[in-house]
């Protein structure tokens, strides 16, 4: 059987079956792709983002800096989008990378409902650090508690399962302009808070209130 030789990173030579490269690949690559990434490319193309990114991180604390500096990097990506395959941990920083393998872990232990599993892999470390609410201070989260809470830009309503979570008390609004991301937050995300047929779109779960509707415009019909 015909064998491939690969060269790691430090410089050791291994041999791979064709089918073993093939099961590698597939369980350590994948495509990515990103429905504003020619508008992300025209921007960068208009501005000095190493400035701009200086600036965001004075003052920052180490973890954020580093977070900057690999969505930086990631963006350098964008105009290969759709055609090469990327290894999955380096869509993660080194603490995402940790803050995921805590989400799966919860997961395997059945701490987490199930729909939770819904969300994508770069959701799940954010969702685990509840978005920095998580050393927010307890007097504030409990004002917020009972307030309506609009989600502008729900993207795949990662953040609307959150605040349901954290508020139950408040009516949640999920607001999102793509009609994909509403379709994934229907069918998959929020279809178990939403409780009702999805064209309604207004959850019955017995807690807080939850509304998920679209802004569109006449060329991004819905």
């Amino acid at each position: 059987m015909d064998t491939l030789k690969l060269t790691k990173t430090n410089g050791d030579t291994t041999e791979v079956t064709a089918a073993e490269y093939g099961h590698y690949i597939y369980d350590h690559y994948e495509q990515h792709d990103f429905i504003w990434s020619q508008d992300f490319m025209r921007y960068r193309r208009n501005h000095v983002t190493a400035s701009l990114a200086a600036k965001l991180k004075a003052g920052m604390d180490e973890l954020s800096c580093a977070l900057v500096d690999h969505m930086e990097d990631m963006y350098d990506l964008l105009p290969m989008l759709g055609h090469v395959l990327i290894q999955k941990d380096a869509v993660l920083t080194a603490e995402d990378q940790k803050r995921c393998q805590l989400w799966q872990q919860k997961a395997a232990n059945n701490e987490l409902p199930d729909f939770y599993k819904q969300l994508p892999m770069f959701c799940q470390p954010e969702y685990v650090n509840q978005y920095g609410l998580y050393d927010s201070d307890p007097q504030v989260l409990a004002y917020i508690n009972g307030k309506d809470i609009i989600d502008g830009g729900a993207y795949m309503g990662d953040t609307t399962l959150l605040f349901h979570e954290m508020f139950p008390q408040s009516r949640l609004y999920a607001v999102e302009p793509a009609s994909t991301n509403i379709k994934y937050m229907q069918e998959r995300t929020l279809a178990p808070l939403l409780g009702q047929s999805v064209s309604q779109s207004v959850s019955q779960s017995g807690a807080s209130p939850m509304y998920l509707s679209s802004v569109r415009s006449p060329s991004t019909p819905l």
